[in-house]
């Protein structure tokens, strides 16, 4: 594809890889949004590595940097919401939207935490059956005023982790989901209209399904590509840092020669050169004609991850 479609938001994937955070003040609101939602994953990860459990407090300190920076920023970021939302059209009334979640208060607070319990429950059903239904209780209570959507769908993965079915998160269920939008809202609004979770659970495993095997394809194609690049450099009589640097660029497509030199405990110098080795010989270019904080990228890396 030629866009990086995540959580809802769109933006050219050599922007968001390149986007610096330092520099996010000055990103436009598309941009904001995505770079918000992969600061949230890697917040989602590093607390289940460190031994915190999906719930309701980790739900909310997630949902705060979704929405920093945002237009939607106000009172009730990074807490359960305090006012009654509708979903539907901005300019439709209340009763002729097409859902109107649990009203805020004691009923909604209630609800989230049976959510927490059911994430976290040892039962014996299948682990997709259970993301499936959690996610369906997620969205349906909408626990926050903005940014549900976002946050139910990296919940999802994160309780895919949590229960050791993915090691990282690499497994873009937004992507498919965005692709079939209309398909995805019906069968949540179906479940809530008949009670019957078959057809919404089967949409979210076939989901999981095509996505692995697309994602499975992807990494396939990035190895062969390491061994090509590897092997193209090698042949330029390229040793040391440039070949160590190659190797590392289905990880890495995206660099800054300090963050390099970082990398690698080399100096500015040795790694300032193996770039311009790089850039000679096509496996990096410079994106844009800046002096300084230059940004390079593996295109033939950044094709395969776009699609």
């Amino acid at each position: 594809m030629s866009t990086a479609a995540l959580e809802g938001t769109f933006a050219d994937l050599e922007e968001v890889l390149a986007a610096d955070a330092d520099e996010t003040e000055a990103l436009g609101p598309e941009m904001r949004e995505v770079i918000n939602a992969v600061t949230a994953i890697e917040a989602g990860v590093s607390a289940l590595r460190q031994g915190r459990s999906i719930g309701v407090q980790l739900a909310c300190e997630l949902q705060e940097i979704l929405i920093r920076g945002t237009r939607s920023e106000g009172a009730d970021t990074g807490r359960i919401r305090t006012g009654n939302v509708f979903i539907g059209r901005e300019d439709q009334r209340v009763p002729d939207s097409r859902f109107i979640p649990c009203p805020a208060g004691p009923l909604l607070e209630e609800g989230f935490r049976q959510w927490e319990t059911w994430v976290n429950v040892d039962i014996s059903i299948h682990l997709l059956v259970k993301t499936a239904l959690a996610h369906y209780q997620f969205e349906t209570l909408h626990p926050f005023h903005d940014g549900n959507g976002r946050l139910g769908r990296i919940l999802a993965i994160l309780q895919l982790m949590a229960d050791g079915a993915l090691h990282n998160p690499n497994l873009a269920i937004s992507a498919w989901l965005e692709e079939r939008d209309a398909e995805y809202r019906d069968g949540l609004a179906r479940v809530s209209e008949t009670g019957d979770f078959d057809a919404w659970v089967r949409f979210f495993a076939r989901g999981v399904l095509e996505q692995a095997e697309r994602e499975r394809t992807r990494v396939d194609e990035l190895l062969n590509l390491r061994h090509v690049l590897v092997e193209r450099v090698r042949g330029e009589r390229f040793r040391g840092l440039a070949v160590r640097v190659t190797e590392d660029l289905i990880g890495f497509p995206i660099m800054r020669v300090p963050e390099l030199a970082q990398r690698y405990g080399v100096s500015f110098e040795a790694a300032n050169s193996a770039v311009g080795r790089l850039v000679d010989i096509g496996v990096l270019r410079q994106v844009g004609n800046r002096a300084y904080g230059r940004v390079f990228v593996a295109e033939e890396v950044l094709r395969v991850l776009r699609y």
